[in-house]
């Protein structure tokens, strides 16, 4: 019976894959996502191995997790979180950085557009000691969220970090170029002071 019963569920045209549900995508479409996944239509929903199909999603950069799972008798559900692009570093080329500050695409096209640019962290220092340059990345960000925090400050193009960690922001426009030092990417409350100075 079970021997039955086993094949009746992996060989019934009741269980054949008629529809692919997808969840959470926001920066890659549906028909991209199911262009990914190792399933032809009309496969059997149980002969299907999910882990796989999560595997093969996940070698996709815009997408920080992947589930998987059945709904049936004849639907696929896909259910991702994507990354939100939070800037640009320059690693020897440019890469989307998110806000954890961990490079997850070389950037291709106007994929980066109206993003700010973070220099000054070397490709070696991401492969040699990834979780510092991440932190560095994080720090730039925040001190760039603290500039925008008052609209009346000019637009910021590019965040450069100099190698002994001094915080430098560059206009947009002019290619001003307004120097904060080390300590104001370091602290938060010297920061908000050097920003009180500018203002």
């Amino acid at each position: 019976l079970l021997v039955l019963g086993h094949r009746f569920v992996t060989r019934s045209p009741r269980f054949a894959i008629t529809s692919i549900r997808f969840e959470g995508n926001a920066a890659r479409s549906a028909a991209q996502l199911r262009a990914e996944l190792p399933v032809a239509d009309g496969a059997n929903i149980f002969s299907t191995h999910l882990g796989t199909l999560e595997r093969a999603l996940a070698a996709d950069p815009w997408l920080a997790r992947v589930s998987v799972t059945r709904e049936l008798p004849h639907t696929l559900v896909v259910r991702v979180v994507e990354r939100t692009p939070a800037a640009i570093v320059e690693l020897g080329g440019l890469y989307l950085v998110d806000a954890s500050g961990t490079p997850f695409k070389r950037l291709r096209g106007r994929e980066g557009a109206g993003l700010p640019v973070i220099t000054g962290i070397g490709r070696a220092e991401y492969t040699t000691a990834p979780d510092e340059a991440a932190a560095t990345v994080q720090a730039a960000l925040a001190a760039l969220t603290a500039w925008t925090s008052d609209p009346a400050r000019p637009a910021i193009g590019e965040v450069h970090v100099g190698s002994r960690r001094e915080l430098v922001l560059y206009r947009d426009d002019a290619g001003l170029e307004i120097r904060f030092g080390a300590a104001a990417l370091a602290s938060p409350d010297e920061l908000a002071a050097r920003l009180a100075q500018f203002d």
